[in-house]
């Protein structure tokens, strides 16, 4: 009787087979993989966010800053100076705003530069280290046009940007409709576009 509650006692002690600690490490295992990929697509979610909102502000202070200067100003106080469809400037309300786009080979850049006596309105590639910049650091420029229309007698004036935030290889390039391109590479690029319209005060 004795040798039999011993032999019960013994088996009660006896603990995990190696083939459920297998399966237990296997389950916990497979658990915490999920777990990672999950916190890494919420980081870059997270940071698409955080890249997105910095290019979307950095395209209204662009269209707000031009946007003043051509508010207050006639009309023909407008000039234009575009070399291509890539380079060019514009010269309003005592600034030239140098340009340079869609080229990682070239100098890619939005440059605010003050108008002093004696030169003129007109793009030149010293530009891209003279006045202020109108971007923001990994930004680059994929289109830059400001125009003058007409409707019935009214004269506005049409601002179009579009800017792109890291590398153009993670771009679908085409001017002002530029997209980024899709899959989880690309996770850190954004672009912004935006088109403003002002009205001239002074014709």
């Amino acid at each position: 009787m004795n040798y039999k509650v011993t032999e019960k006692r013994m088996i009660d002690r006896r603990g995990f087979t190696i083939i459920e600690l297998l399966i237990a490490m296997a389950t916990f295992s497979f658990i915490l993989l999920l777990t990672t990929i999950v916190l890494i697509n919420i980081g870059g979610l997270y940071s698409k966010g955080v890249n997105q909102t910095k290019i979307d502000d950095a395209t209204r202070y662009i269209a707000d800053e031009i946007s003043n200067k051509l508010r207050y100003s006639s009309v023909s106080s407008l000039q234009e100076a575009p070399d291509s469809p890539e380079t060019g400037a514009y010269c309003v309300g005592g600034y030239k705003y140098s340009y340079s786009s869609q080229s990682d080979s070239n100098p890619n850049f939005l440059r605010k530069i003050p108008l002093t006596t004696g030169t003129d309105c007109k793009y030149y590639p010293s530009d891209q280290s003279s006045g202020s910049s109108l971007l923001p650091a990994n930004t680059k420029l994929t289109y830059f046009k400001v125009e003058l229309a007409t409707s019935g007698s009214t004269n506005y004036f049409k601002i179009k940007t579009s800017l792109l935030y890291g590398n153009f290889n993670n771009a679908n390039l085409s001017d002002y409709s530029t997209t980024c391109k899709t899959g989880s590479e690309y996770t850190y690029c954004a672009v912004s576009r935006l088109e403003t319209v002002v009205t001239a005060r002074l014709n």
